[in-house]
């Protein structure tokens, strides 16, 4: 058993150890609501024949054992995300469990991305031009007003972000246990590269893909690789929070889901990660994206564009030691 144990461990970005742990989460999501209407049914039989004939004991028996496997289905699967949620970091198993959903849509999927360059193209920001905040080698702004830029300074706390596309020609071929490149899903490493990058100019996502922090969640792998500049933890989903957090000068990343995932988001068709690193006058500005031709999803946008179908938010807070570099 302890064997067994140390090889989940040990394998934790393994996509197929991850569909299988992801097939039993499934299934003990479905068990329990499945288990405890079973149960239900079960100890009302049990009972209504328990009153036809009280002195039968097996129905004693067999209404007892109802209530105990009732109460059991009901919290079993609680108890085990609980359990594994206060260990996530500190156990390996734990923090495998906890990442076996993500580890396998990563794994499995096609690219998530819409082609900002295909089909029809909307107004959805204003020049970028008019805010403060700085952005370094910016190019022409194209119909939608998204330009090419290797950073933003952030106007409230001067904090410098390099910006990164998945696609550049220096990681965008990487690929990962599961075939897939950089270039096709790494949005998540790039925007874990985006923030971190403020405390070490040097980090890329390819540095995020190597230091083995590919599948955790955005807000573990900031607060490991930022070496404490930022205090990162997951929160509100509501645009409201995301807007006051933004215009506080925290820095957040969002997961948004598309039309595959059920969702609205014009930034994907299945689902996309993305640093927002700014906020003023209902825009927001998105430090990385998808980029095609040079020309990508990557700054100023109306918020009510990039806050459409967030289904998960880390906010990260930089520290007073990261406020005094800059």
């Amino acid at each position: 058993m302890l064997g067994f144990i140390l090889k989940i461990s040990g394998s934790c970005t393994d996509p197929g150890l991850a569909a299988i742990l992801a097939t039993i989460k499934k299934f003990m999501n479905i068990l329990w609501i499945v288990g405890p209407i079973l149960a239900i049914i079960g100890a009302g039989i049990a009972l209504f024949k328990l009153m036809s004939n009280p002195e039968e004991k097996k129905y004693k028996g067999l209404f007892k054992n109802m209530l105990i496997a009732l109460i059991i289905l009901f919290f079993l699967p609680m108890i085990i995300n609980v359990v594994m949620g206060m260990f996530d970091g500190q156990f390996d198993l734990a923090s495998c469990w906890n990442q076996a959903e993500i580890i396998n849509e990563i794994g499995s999927q096609n690219s998530n991305y819409i082609d900002p360059n295909k089909g029809n193209k909307t107004q959805i920001t204003t020049d970028p031009n008019k805010y403060k905040g700085q952005t370094g080698t910016q190019k022409n702004t194209n119909s939608q007003g998204q330009y090419a830029a290797s950073y933003y300074r952030n106007e409230k706390t001067r904090i410098r972000y390099n910006v990164y596309y998945q696609n550049d020609a220096k990681w965008g071929s990487v690929k990962y246990p599961s075939g897939s490149t950089i270039n096709e899903i790494g949005c998540m490493i790039s925007a874990i590269a985006v923030v971190v990058s403020a405390n070490d100019s040097s980090v890329t996502p390819k540095t995020v893909f190597d230091s083995g922090h590919r599948h955790s969640y955005p807000r573990n792998a900031i607060n490991s690789l930022s070496n404490g500049a930022f205090s990162c933890a997951a929160g509100s989903t509501s645009a409201a929070a995301i807007k006051n957090a933004l215009a506080g000068g925290k820095v957040v990343v969002i997961k948004v889901y598309g039309s595959k995932k059920g969702g609205s988001s014009s930034f994907t068709s299945s689902q996309h990660y993305m640093a927002l690193l700014d906020y003023k006058e209902n825009k927001i500005f998105v430090g990385n994206g998808y980029s095609t031709g040079g020309s990508g999803l990557a700054g100023w946008f109306d918020a009510n564009k990039v806050l459409t179908s967030v289904n998960e938010a880390d906010y990260c807070t930089p520290t007073q030691t990261l406020l005094n570099k800059y």
